[in-house]
């Protein structure tokens, strides 16, 4: 788990570094009526790891709702493939679309709280329940920690991936 989590934050600090390295107004801007901007592509993270966590705290492994089978994993792999390709992905829920009226600063003190809720989580998860399924993907369906802690860290690379190509359109 570890290892998973390393990664999250390295993905995390990297996507945030995109903020300290642009002047505000480029990073609130939009390059298209379509197109998210950097900041809504932070917003929306922050949306869906509370909404995630939120999950996770409301339907506790503890309850033994889920077990991890073969038909959940190859979905927690697809779901991975999916989010590491330029494949188009719609917000699956609407509620997860940022409503772009909150400032870095904000979002920022809001997804530290949020991370640090996950990492209590996730260091307080019960080792025998490993391959129990924690969140509910709405696409991939049941995944274990492990894979929903993959996903988000997924998540946010493809968003990084996209809030730098919203950069870029900005200051053409």
């Amino acid at each position: 788990m570890d290892k998973y989590l390393k990664e999250l934050d390295q993905n995390t600090q990297a996507f945030l570094k995109l903020f300290h390295n642009h002047p505000q107004e480029t990073f609130e801007a939009f390059p298209d009526p379509q197109t998210w901007s950097a900041l809504g592509n932070l917003e929306h993270l922050l949306i869906s790891e509370k909404g995630i966590i939120a999950f996770m705290e409301r339907n506790a492994p503890r309850q033994g709702k889920y077990k991890q089978n073969l038909k959940t994993k190859i979905k927690g792999k697809v779901l991975n493939a999916i989010l590491k390709s330029p494949i188009k992905i719609k917000v699956p829920v609407d509620v997860l679309s940022p409503k772009n009226e909150t400032s870095f600063e904000d979002l920022n003190k809001e997804w530290t709280l949020t991370r640090k809720r996950l990492l209590t989580y996730a260091s307080d998860f019960p080792e025998d329940k490993k391959t129990y399924t924690v969140f509910k993907h709405p696409i991939a369906g049941p995944l274990t920690l492990t894979q929903t802690i993959q996903f988000i860290t997924l998540h946010i690379a493809r968003h990084h991936r996209q809030a730098m190509r919203a950069i870029k359109a900005v200051n053409k």
